[in-house]
């Protein structure tokens, strides 16, 4: 990688107050296709969020096999009994209550977080995207960052993380449908044939010219 671009995205940690630390599990620089990239962790979006000062309580993480989860339609509160059933966790959570009292749960069964990733997150065709060798540490993300993004406080440096992280996403999303593209001729040509149809559509004019048989 070029050290001015590592450079770069380690001043935009500094910026946010991460430590790059695979071990901590704050912030990553993630080499991709030779481009450096800052990618944040869960536990980055909780220290950004515990920053504001605002939170009283911030927790995320697994629900266990064999869990009773109810939820109020009309308020919005959803409750969790903890099963004792071992296995795979059934789904995952992400909870907060503010200094002020406001409190939001979020909860989503496995199947939705595998779902959305599949329709969002571009890494998830990568095998050896963190989506496939660490599945709850993402999962456990990305309720985190759906239930700041909707319902948390944010100060300036949460927005900014989680700009970050789709900014990511969208890039590696238009790189994988390139190089799908780019690996099937056929697809080319259609996309040209169909650009071609477009262009004549809005720009095209009745022919000016007439084509006379000669005798």
């Amino acid at each position: 990688c070029n050290p001015n671009l590592v450079i770069m995205e380690a001043l935009k940690a500094a910026t946010l107050r991460l430590p790059i630390n695979k071990s901590l599990g704050y912030a990553y620089l993630v080499a991709f296709k030779g481009e450096p990239t800052l990618i944040i962790g869960y536990k980055g979006l909780v220290q950004l969020a515990m920053n504001t000062g605002q939170y009283r309580y911030l927790n995320a993480g697994p629900v266990p096999a064999g869990s009773m989860v109810s939820e109020d339609f009309v308020s919005g509160r959803v409750e969790i009994a903890p099963g004792e059933t071992k296995g795979e966790p059934m789904g995952y959570f992400a909870h907060f209550e503010l200094l002020s009292g406001f409190a939001k749960t979020l909860y989503l069964p496995t199947e939705a977080i595998v779902a959305h990733a599949k329709k969002y997150a571009a890494s998830w065709k990568k095998p050896e995207s963190a989506w496939h060798t660490h599945f709850s540490d993402q999962a456990t993300k990305t309720m985190l960052r759906k239930l700041l993004s909707k319902w948390g406080y944010l100060s300036i440096s949460t927005i900014q993380a989680i700009s970050l992280e789709e900014e990511y996403e969208n890039v590696l999303k238009l790189i994988i449908n390139l190089e799908d593209l780019l690996s099937h001729p056929e697809k080319v040509l259609k996309v040209i044939s169909t650009e071609l149809i477009e262009l004549k559509a809005k720009y095209g004019d009745e022919r000016r010219t007439k084509v006379f048989k000669m005798d």
